[in-house]
């Protein structure tokens, strides 16, 4: 397939893209970007990916064993890329469907075109595929509460961890999982009102709420960082490029165009 196409372009409200939806996040890295679109019948991904001065309506298309559920209140689609693996959490509305085990690995270059496969195959697989390791935080989430009140979350790998946000009736956690034990910090009161990312830039881990509020993450706490963003992430989007480290804000992707123009002439800077 393609190494290191990584990370991030972060939708808060998925934008439409040649008649695909643009999910929590586009990530640009080594003059590539990649972005995933969730079906809102099957519930099921295809993750797209291309060169940033190739045009968008170009971009590869290949089906992911991985999707989100299409709840009215629904969490958007948690994934990240590292080299060749796609690390998703796979949320769908499906008997078979484990969230416990929802944590997945997910090789690139076993991704096929939806051509040459189905949507009930790639539903299967998306139940047997490999996972990470236990959800624990969901796990932690389900056992303090049986109601599910502004539950969200998030997930990237940063400092060789995977790095998790999860929120609950207006609590926030931070967790990790470092290749053998999960590792928290404390639930932290936090008005939560929708969907939040978290992301790396320059070394550092960040938690963006929806309203544009910023925090950087620490020690498995969140610490609120001195920055107005002037964002809002219910009318916009985040473009992550991990070639400059540096984070933008596009309030409308442009299909017509190609990512680097989208980046240079509609985007504006919000952290670097």
């Amino acid at each position: 397939m393609f190494k290191s196409i990584l990370l991030i372009l972060s939708v808060v409200l998925s934008m439409n893209v040649s008649g695909q939806t643009v999910e929590r996040k586009i990530i640009v890295e080594n003059n590539k970007y990649a972005y995933v679109s969730i079906d809102n019948e099957h519930q099921m991904g295809t993750l797209f990916f291309g060169g940033l001065n190739d045009s968008l309506s170009r971009a590869e298309k290949r089906a992911l064993p991985a999707g989100r559920s299409i709840e009215v209140q629904t969490n958007p689609f948690s994934w990240d890329l590292v080299n060749d693996t796609m690390y998703a959490i796979n949320f769908i509305n499906h008997p078979l469907n484990d969230r416990a085990e929802s944590i997945k690995k997910i090789a690139l270059d076993s991704l096929k075109p939806w051509s040459e496969t189905t949507v009930l195959d790639i539903i299967d697989q998306s139940i047997d595929q490999e996972m990470l390791t236990y959800n624990q935080p969901y796990l932690a989430i389900a056992e303090q509460s049986k109601y599910l009140n502004h539950f969200y979350f998030d997930g990237v790998i940063f400092d060789d961890k995977y790095w998790m946000a999860i929120s609950n009736n207006d609590k926030i956690s931070i967790w990790n999982y470092d290749g053998v034990n999960w590792n928290t910090g404390m639930d932290i009161s936090l008005k939560i009102s929708g969907p939040f990312w978290i992301f790396e830039s320059k070394n550092t881990l960040y938690l963006l709420l929806i309203d544009g509020q910023l925090f950087k993450i620490d020690d498995l706490l969140i610490k609120e960082v001195d920055q107005v963003t002037n964002v809002s992430l219910n009318i916009g989007l985040i473009i992550d490029n991990r070639d400059t480290g540096e984070i933008y804000f596009l309030e409308q992707l442009n299909s017509a165009l190609t990512m680097n123009e989208n980046i240079k002439q509609l985007s504006k800077k919000i952290l670097n």
